[in-house]
Order: structure tokens, then C-alpha cells, then sequence
């Protein structure tokens, strides 16, 4: 909703209210970490051009937490001035936290930013981490951790979206995934068991109302 015709009080400044929990698009959503670390570079460089086109003058930044880091980075950067576009940031970001270099940080952001639209790659396509980084390198940077999860779970998520109705090999891809993100959320973002818009039943995955029913429907029958 457009509000910047709306009269201020005399002393008070137009500001704004960003949300930086998910990625690039509403639908489908990838949101709160429920299918790992968030990246949205063109949405909020568009967004910030968007409210300085209305005369907003700063913004407030909602966070559920440290999924959205690189978000917090984009906005922080974008709304400072202190880079002038998302590239900029994405490749500022890969020098301070992910160890890059003048051959690697380009190639760092062009790969954080395909992730903006998680839904339309495939792990088995998907370019490894920029500079191929060790295991203990990945294990000793929680940045990278987080990233590395994630891959993991595209991979468990194409397996499931590969495959229909409810055989127990996709029942036990789905198992899997979570698995995955049980382990994200313990040994790296520290986090214990969620509720809410965190919780694992506000789920945005495209899979999960479906395999929620059926797995509800197999305890029933179970309860019988």
C-alpha cells in the first residue's frame, strides 16, 4: 500500500518497516529458516530504491534471527551507501565472512544470489562453494556451515518433489530433511525446540501440507 501522499506531523521523517526473513519471492516461500539461510539481494536493493523513491528517510529491519545474516548485511550496506548495489555487497559480505579473495568474491556473490530462488535449483546442478573450502574450514565457519546445510537440504527437497503420493522412499527423504534441519538448528543457530512462525507446523515448503496429512492420518490409523 502506497502511504508516501499520507501528511507527516510537522518534525517527523517517513520510515519503513523491511522485512529481511525470506528470500527473493512471497510464493513459494522460503522464510524463517525453515528451509535454511535466506538470500534476497534483489528484492531489497529493490525495495530500498522503492521507499527512497517516497521520500523514506530509514528503515527498521525484522529478524527472526541469524538465518537472515546475509540480509541483515544487504540492508545494512545498501541503506548506508556504503555499497552501491547488491553485487557489491554480496562480494564485500564474501571478504569480510567467507574467506574470499580477489578471485573468488565475485563468484562467492553470484552464488549466494541463486539462492534468492532456492525452488528452481537442483543440487545435482548446483555449483560447489566458491574456492572449494575444506571440510574444517566449513565445520569453523558457521556462515559456511549454515550454507552447507542448506545444500544439503535442497538435496533432500529434490528427491522429495521428485517423486508422488507417499512411497517409503519419499517418506524417508522427507525424514531425512529433517533430520538436516534438526541439526542447522542445534549446531549452528543454537536454537531449541521452536514455535510459531519458527515452528516446523508453519511450514511454507511446497511438500509439507501433503505429507503433514498423510503423516497425520498414519498416526490415527495407528491410534485405532
Amino acid at each position: 500500500m502506497d502511504v508516501s501522499d499520507v501528511p507527516l506531523p510537522t518534525g517527523c521523517e517517513r520510515q519503513a518497516f523491511v522485512h529481511i526473513g525470506y528470500a527473493e519471492e512471497a510464493r513459494p516461500r522460503d522464510i524463517y529458516g525453515q528451509f535454511g539461510p535466506v538470500a534476497a539481494p534483489s528484492r531489497l536493493q529493490h525495495t530500498l530504491d522503492s521507499l527512497k523513491q517516497h521520500g523514506c528517510t530509514g528503515v527498521v529491519a525484522y529478524s527472526e534471527g541469524v538465518f537472515d545474516d546475509v540480509n541483515k548485511f544487504l540492508l545494512a550496506g545498501l541503506a548506508s551507501g556504503q555499497h552501491a548495489d547488491a553485487e557489491s555487497a554480496l562480494t564485500g559480505y564474501a571478504r569480510r565472512f567467507l574467506n574470499a579473495n580477489e578471485r573468488t568474491a565475485e563468484k562467492w556473490a553470484d552464488w549466494l544470489a541463486a539462492w534468492g530462488r532456492p525452488f528452481n535449483l537442483q543440487a545435482k546442478t548446483l555449483q560447489p562453494m566458491p574456492g572449494h573450502p575444506a571440510s574444517r574450514e566449513i565445520k569453523e565457519n558457521w556462515r559456511m556451515r549454515q550454507w552447507d546445510f542448506k545444500i544439503k537440504l535442497l538435496q533432500a527437497h529434490n528427491r522429495i518433489m521428485a517423486m508422488e503420493g507417499w512411497p517409503a522412499e519419499r517418506s524417508a527423504a522427507v525424514d531425512e530433511f529433517w533430520q538436516v534441519h534438526d541439526r542447522l538448528e542445534r549446531e549452528v543457530w543454537g536454537l531449541g525446540p521452536t514455535r510459531g512462525c519458527l515452528a516446523r507446523t508453519g511450514s511454507h515448503l511446497p511438500w509439507y501440507a501433503e505429507w503433514a496429512k498423510q503423516a497425520a492420518a498414519l498416526l490415527e490409523e495407528d491410534a485405532r
